[in-house]
């Protein structure tokens, strides 16, 4: 029972900032890339594919759970796997001409989702992992509230500051109760 509490905290407290970050990307990619880079180039980009990157924390924590028990094996195989279909999709993608210019960072993606699923799936088999409910239906309550919140700002015309802290601050609320 206590693995399965802290398997259900550790996935929560890696997706809850993770989506809020993710959010905050696809709604505002050009006032970040504005603020970071002093331009805009790449911010269709960066949102279209920020969403999918969601994967790439499920990735990161569930390596982390399977090392944590031992499992350093199929982490092994799980990287061997990712970098051979990543250089087969970098190799084969180019040739479909609606994508031949963002080949690699669809490889990129599809190799992340792929080894994601992978990672999951183990975890959930190695550990007899079982998902809280309650925590789960809560994560997605308000991951719905705030992607409708920043709808709502964007509409309004907010300042992307003053929207994101207080998407963070409810958020953050929201997030002591889990």
């Amino acid at each position: 029972k206590s693995l399965n509490y802290y398997l259900n905290k550790a996935y929560i407290f890696t997706l809850f900032p993770a989506i809020i970050c993710l959010l905050s990307i696809h709604f505002y990619s050009s006032e970040f890339m504005n603020l970071l880079f002093k331009t805009t180039i790449g911010s269709t980009l960066a949102k279209k594919v920020s969403l999918l990157f969601i994967f790439y924390y499920l990735q990161i924590i569930s390596s982390s759970i399977l090392q944590a028990i031992g499992q350093v094996k199929i982490i092994l195989i799980n990287s061997f796997l990712s970098n051979l279909s990543r250089l087969t999709f970098i190799l084969v993608l180019p040739f479909f001409p609606t994508i031949n210019i963002n080949s690699i960072l669809y490889a990129v993606v599809i190799s992340i989702i792929i080894s994601a699923i992978y990672l999951v799936i183990n975890v959930f088999n190695k550990t007899k992992f079982n998902i809280n409910i309650n925590e789960f239906i809560s994560l997605t309550f308000l991951v719905i509230i705030s992607y409708f919140t920043f709808e709502l700002f964007i509409y309004f015309k907010l300042n992307f500051i003053i929207s994101l802290l207080i998407v963070l601050i409810f958020n953050g609320l929201g997030f002591i109760k889990l």
